[in-house]
């Protein structure tokens, strides 16, 4: 599969808070960095685009059990587990988007409570190429929301990892993002 300069790579929260050692790690999460980090070199000698998106949270999110809220405290404004995870080394290009610094909206996707589509519109992207942490959270969000967009959307399989907090929710999250019309594709079928 070629990659224009119409398109956009998107990489989601591959943040410290959500890998080893952080507050809400998932399983590989270095991996996926790891992974992520060739795609996007391959966008840029393309002239394609890459976004990142980074959770960044207030100290009071209403999503965390700190605020009554369900998930552990994380990606708090100017820390350590907020900063993206050293094995993603992110071309100088590459746009950074901030997402849930608004303490009362859960941006699960990264079209909420951020810049990303007025910053698509801005390049004239058409397709999108979206990988990151995690699956059954912001990338089946961010999935959804640029399907209803009207982009044609590719979600790259070997280069998300999911929560899991049920058994089996990355994978079912992957057949709801295809039922929905994303394309599932690896990493490898993009040509060098």
């Amino acid at each position: 599969m070629n990659i224009s300069s119409t398109d956009a790579l998107i990489i989601l929260d591959v943040q410290n808070d959500f890998c080893l050692g952080g507050t809400m790690p998932v399983l590989n999460g270095e991996l996926v960095a790891e992974r992520l980090t060739l795609v996007a070199k391959k966008f840029i000698q393309k002239k394609a685009s890459v976004f990142a998106t980074q959770e960044w949270h207030p100290k009071d999110h209403s999503s965390f059990l700190s605020a009554n809220g369900q998930w552990p405290d994380h990606c708090i404004q100017f820390t350590s587990g907020a900063d993206f995870h050293e094995s993603l080394q992110l071309p100088v290009e590459s746009n950074i988007v901030r997402k849930g610094s608004n303490k009362d909206i859960d941006a699960y996707s990264g079209f909420v409570d951020s810049q990303l589509r007025e910053l698509l519109l801005e390049k004239k992207i058409a397709r999108l190429f979206i990988g990151g942490i995690a699956t059954d959270t912001c990338v089946l969000n961010t999935v959804i929301d640029a399907i209803n967009f009207g982009y044609s959307t590719h979600v790259l399989t070997d280069a998300v990892a999911a929560y899991d907090v049920e058994p089996g929710d990355g994978d079912r999250a992957l057949h709801l993002m295809h039922f929905n019309d994303a394309e599932l594709i690896r990493s490898d079928d993009l040509s060098n």
